[in-house]
């Protein structure tokens, strides 16, 4: 086909037990093979030797991750995506109030569509406290449809079994363009697979944040905005974009979202802080004086988390206040515990 995939789709070293990225230049530079990760007892690299002897290190563990910048990149040179695209900023300027009776037909419908907020950067204050503050200038905030060219982006991470009858799961994360018609938005060709996780079980909390590292680091240099060249256009562009939607099945959400399972006796609600116990009860069903969580309280339990020098600290934190360190924290577009809908689920229905 011409296309030389080694240009988008990386080959990082990996940790068989926690799933850290290294690049090979780390890997090289490693003063032993054991992961540098606190207590992992990972082995990464071993020694292979070639006919003359000669010996090399060698990776016992690939993970690969196709770039999400320059899959984007790619994607914005095809004339068909860029003419079925408009951006947040275009139907913004067209769209109308839906009446109350009007039933929505697509995602643009919500009026929480384009409105995330771009330029801001989340930090931890001297007290503990989590604040998401603006890196531009001025006072009036800039949305992905206030933005020239602001993509709208659905993250989705599912598993899947491969083989019949056998308790093998495979996983894939992968990203469509909500500003797509809904036509086109799924089409193959236009979702980006971003990363296969091979299993042959589902990652745990911590083998999630090391795989979603590079993923969240591109969607943030994405959020500052990154110039493209894109089809039709004689100059480069700066593209903004941002995560409005992330789809996971119940595990993975409450894994990629930082909270407690839905067997927890105190925190089984990452929405309202309705008990494991409340289900049988009135209280639990009581939707007017429900207790809802704090945001940024729940930010700054899952700071000290990732802060915690033990499991047994993790767990005791989790107890807690409900929440636990996971990579999208360090993202301004993820709040807990109201942003994130399994696909299943509805958030006032916690009882379920």
């Amino acid at each position: 086909m011409g296309l030389h995939i080694d240009d988008y789709i990386e080959k990082h070293p990996s940790c068989p037990v926690c799933s850290k990225f290294y690049t090979y230049e780390q890997m090289l530079a490693l003063p032993s093979p054991s992961c540098v990760v606190s207590r992992c007892k990972g082995i990464i690299w071993g020694i292979k030797r070639n006919a003359t002897g000669t010996e090399k290190r060698v990776a016992l563990k690939i993970q690969t991750y196709a770039s999400f910048l320059k899959s984007l990149e790619r994607l914005l040179l095809r004339p068909d995506l860029v003419h079925n695209l408009r951006c947040s900023s275009v139907r913004s300027a067209n769209r109308r109030p839906l009446r109350d009776d009007e039933p929505m037909h697509d995602f643009h419908d919500g009026t929480a569509y384009g409105q995330l907020e771009l330029g801001l950067e989340r930090i931890k204050l001297a007290d503990g406290a989590i604040a998401d503050v603006r890196t531009h200038c001025g006072n009036k905030p800039v949305t992905l449809s206030s933005a020239k060219r602001g993509l709208s982006i659905a993250l989705f991470a599912d598993w899947f079994g491969v083989i019949s009858g056998r308790p093998h799961s495979c996983g894939a994360v992968y990203a469509v363009f909500n500003d797509l018609n809904r036509s086109v938005r799924f089409l193959q060709r236009n979702v980006l697979l971003l990363m296969n996780i091979a299993g042959p079980k589902e990652p745990s909390l911590e083998e999630m944040n090391h795989l979603l590292e590079p993923l969240v680091k591109e969607v943030n240099a994405l959020q500052c905005g990154v110039r493209f060249n894109i089809y039709g256009r004689t100059e480069p562009e700066d593209v903004f974009g941002g995560i409005e939607l992330r789809v996971f099945d119940v595990m993975g959400a409450r894994k990629c979202e930082g909270a407690a399972s839905h067997a927890h006796k105190t925190h089984m609600c990452n929405f309202c802080h309705a008990t494991h116990d409340e289900i049988n009860m009135p209280s639990g069903y009581d939707i007017e004086n429900f207790r809802m969580r704090d945001d940024f309280e729940q930010l700054a339990f899952a700071w000290k988390s990732r802060e915690a020098p033990s499991q047994r600290a993790r767990q005791r934190i989790l107890d807690e206040g409900g929440s636990r360190w996971t990579e999208f924290i360090t993202c301004w577009w993820h709040e807990l515990p109201n942003i994130s809908f399994p696909s299943n689920q509805r958030p006032v229905r916690h009882w379920k």
